[in-house]
């Protein structure tokens, strides 16, 4: 896949020359090892609402949900190290395997 990209830009990115932004959809190209992709905004403030006992209704906002947890339940630190665990274990595909 790197052979899609420009030769300046890779060297570039190789080099440490270059920030790389990447958007929302990142996490598709994360794989946990069960095969499970790297859930989305959603779906991970669905799980965090589930595992604090918070209700979130239908549709969560992450953002929200974060914030309800850090004022509410058990504070900034405990959010982190829940989202850390949750991230912790995934690995890029072949897309991004060359960044990593």
């Amino acid at each position: 896949m790197s052979e899609l990209i420009a030769l300046g830009l890779r060297q570039a990115l190789e080099s440490g020359d270059c920030v790389l932004f990447v958007g929302a959809g990142v996490g598709e190209h994360f794989i946990a090892t069960d095969g499970t992709h790297a859930p989305d905004g959603g779906t991970l403030a669905k799980e965090l609402a589930d595992q604090f006992g918070i209700e979130a209704g239908g549709s969560p906002d992450l953002a929200k949900v974060a914030q309800i947890i850090e004022i509410r339940k058990r504070g900034r630190s405990e959010l982190e190290t829940s989202i850390k665990r949750r991230l912790t274990d995934l690995e890029p595909d072949d897309v991004f395997s060359w960044l990593m």
